[in-house]
This record gives C-alpha cells, sequence and structure tokens, in this order.
C-alpha cells in the first residue's frame, strides 16, 4: 500500500462535509466508477485527499447544470484528459442543451394542457363531469 502524508488524507466523514455531499454518495459514485477507490489505512478506513473535494465539486456543479450520471462520467473522463480540445466539449454540451430544451417544450406543453384541464373544474361535484378524468380516460 502506498503511504500517504497524513496532511494530505481525510476519512470519507471530513470529505463529506467539505464537499457537502453524504458519505452514502460518495460510495455510490465510488461504486458507479466516478470517483476512483480510496486508499485505505491499515485499519481498511478509506482515506482521500483534497482532489476527492474538488472531483464531487464538479459532480454536484454538473448534475445541478442538468447533466445526468451518464454524462458526468464523460465528462470526468474529458477532464482527466482524454480529449484534445474544448472544441468535444461543447459539442458534447450543446448535445445536452438540446435534450434539456425538447424536455422543456415538453414539460411547458404538459403545464398547458394540466392547466386547462383544471381551469374546466369550476364547481363540479361528480366524477362523471370531471374533464381531467374524461381527457385521461380518451387517451
Amino acid at each position: 500500500m502506498k503511504r500517504i502524508k497524513t496532511a494530505e488524507i481525510m476519512t470519507i466523514g471530513v470529505l463529506s462535509q467539505k464537499s457537502e455531499t453524504d458519505a452514502q454518495t460518495i460510495r455510490y459514485y465510488e461504486r458507479l466508477g466516478l470517483m476512483s477507490k480510496p486508499e485505505r489505512t491499515e485499519a481498511n478506513y478509506r482515506v482521500y485527499n483534497e482532489d476527492a473535494v474538488f472531483r464531487l465539486r464538479f459532480i454536484k456543479r454538473a448534475k445541478e447544470i442538468g447533466f445526468s450520471l451518464n454524462d458526468i462520467k464523460v465528462l470526468l473522463g474529458m477532464a482527466d484528459g482524454k480529449v484534445r480540445g474544448c472544441d468535444e466539449v461543447k459539442e458534447f454540451a450543446e448535445t445536452r442543451l438540446d435534450k434539456i430544451q425538447t424536455q422543456i417544450r415538453n414539460l411547458r406543453s404538459m403545464e398547458r394542457t394540466l392547466s386547462n384541464l383544471v381551469s374546466q373544474c369550476v364547481n363540479l361535484k361528480t366524477l362523471k363531469d370531471c374533464p381531467i378524468l374524461d381527457e385521461l380516460i380518451k387517451a
């Protein structure tokens, strides 16, 4: 086992606090390959360095702007130098942006439909007159 300087290491609890990521989530990311398997102490405790904090913050930020965990795995590979230039990263992000824009259009359409149906439910007492259920039955 490689020796790590004590000043450079932190336990999963400390990493969790510094990165504002739950310890279970960190373990999950390790299983998915988003985080490299940590080194272990002689007592078999996971030990991490400051790079793990930056990697977790990268993952968190990427999730916040709409990337899936699979996307993030690709992006981490890119960040680790598996691409030649920013143009490849841009192309990848544009593809994700297109998907998000399609989702937004679909959500707006769903919102209009549901809003219209809800507005039709004015002082209706019986289920047989319910426009929402009628619409769903038509499908």
